[in-house]
């Protein structure tokens, strides 16, 4: 009897621990070191065919807001609470994300003017990547902190750090 209450008492006061661990490794592989521009510029030159087909797709959809992540990504994309996932249409599309993806891109996300491409964070804060204007005005992103030109007109890199976002609100 008083084995089983040590080892339940154990088990209880490991619990915490394990769940603080095993939140620290799932964040840390959600997240990647930062991509200066310099190499982010790199990668845009050496995956711009693929990241137009995808621009063109989501150009054309009549959605305003879409997101397609990474983890899980079963050709579908999620449009908003009001029609939820739905298929990606075009087979090459879906080839092409999927390629993305394994290439490191996290999120691929449509909103208003902005085609972003998330290809690092650091937790929850911080992420950078490359970002496309449909309509050649600035980007809108939530928290942008960063904008540098790419070499194709409309492209662009960006960061979006809240932390400096918010400090600068202050300001």
């Amino acid at each position: 009897m008083n084995r089983v209450f040590v080892t339940i008492l154990a088990i209880v006061f490991s619990l915490p621990f394990i769940f603080f661990i095993g939140n620290f490794i799932l964040w840390s592989s959600l997240s990647g070191p930062r991509i200066s521009p310099r190499q982010m510029e790199r990668i845009f030159v050496a995956d711009y065919d693929l990241l137009r087909v995808v621009v063109n797709y989501l150009e054309a959809s009549e959605h305003e807001s879409i997101n397609i992540n990474q983890y899980g990504f079963d050709g579908l994309m999620f449009v908003g609470l009001r029609y939820g996932n739905i298929p990606i249409s075009d087979e090459q599309v879906i080839e092409t994300i999927t390629t993305l993806h394994n290439r490191g891109y996290r999120t691929i996300g449509k909103s208003g003017n902005t085609i972003r491409f998330l290809r690092s964070t650091r937790g929850r804060d911080f992420g950078n990547g490359i970002v496309f204007s449909v309509d050649g005005n600035e980007p809108v992103l939530n928290f942008l902190t960063r904008l540098e030109p790419l070499p194709e007109l409309n492209w662009y890199y960006y960061e979006e750090d809240f932390n400096e976002w918010r400090v600068r609100q202050r300001e």
